[in-house]
């Protein structure tokens, strides 16, 4: 629903992510809430794929779309949402498509585009993308290498988009200690390692990711004495593995 009060910042978040991943959502939820402390009267939405793959305890008010596997579907989704929230801003997470960047123009909403991948990256340098897009933050996967190649640089600078390229995103709030599960408490008062695969049933060589973390958290502990575990969040996929393992 449209925001009554236009004085007020309205932000629609729509992070897009499949087969168990949750990055995306993570950031977006991170962005959302550091928002809202800047803001603390804003108007903040989320749109989600639905599904069992999906994350469900987002602490925002959230629309699912369970069709979102088929791209049409997914597309007059978001157009219909962002046609009746008629928000100021749109912050999209690895992806978006021209028709509903130009459906936020025509409701007169910025548009923003959060990558992570040279994938998603490279979608925001297509020339049906240069003069749609607002914004586009780029967070860089290699810390060894630049963000954009030569090409995406000259392009940047003939089009309207602006860019911001980051490392990491955290949360600067301190957090409540005493919300953390027990396993993490009892280990706060000590060096400790925490390695952490996030979401999906991603595989490596035929091995879940979760079970290379836990076996790396085993050698670690073996070689140098440190404790370590592994924490395997909620859309983990595949067998838990005993021992140095947290599945929350």
């Amino acid at each position: 629903m449209a925001s009554k009060d236009r004085d007020r910042p309205h932000l629609l978040f729509a992070p897009y992510y499949k087969w168990g991943g949750s990055s995306e959502f993570v950031r977006a939820v991170t962005l959302a809430q550091a928002a809202q402390r800047r803001w603390p009267a804003a108007t903040i939405e989320f749109l989600l794929p639905g599904g069992a793959e999906t994350r469900h305890d987002c602490p925002f008010p959230v629309t699912f779309n369970d069709m979102h596997l088929d791209k049409p579907s997914r597309i007059s989704f978001l157009n219909r949402e962002i046609s009746e929230r008629r928000p100021h801003l749109v912050i999209f997470d690895c992806y978006s498509h021209p028709a509903v960047l130009d459906q936020c123009r025509a409701v007169g909403a910025r548009a923003a585009y959060v990558a992570d991948q040279p994938g998603t990256c490279k979608r925001a340098f297509e020339w049906p993308w240069l003069w749609r897009l607002d914004a586009h933050w780029q967070q860089r996967p290699y810390l060894t290498l630049q963000a954009f190649t030569h090409g995406q640089q000259l392009l940047s600078a003939i089009s309207s988009t602006r860019r911001a390229i980051f490392d990491t995103y955290f949360d600067d709030q301190i957090p409540d200690l005493r919300s953390l599960p027990p396993e993490i408490q009892t280990r706060l008062d000590q060096p400790f390692a925490l390695l952490v695969p996030g979401g999906g049933g991603y595989r490596v060589d035929g091995r879940y990711v979760g079970d290379i973390f836990h076996a790396a958290a085993e050698r670690l502990h073996a070689a140098t004495g440190l404790d370590a575990i592994t924490v395997l969040g909620p859309l983990h996929q595949g067998p838990i593995p005993e021992g140095r393992t947290l599945a929350i």
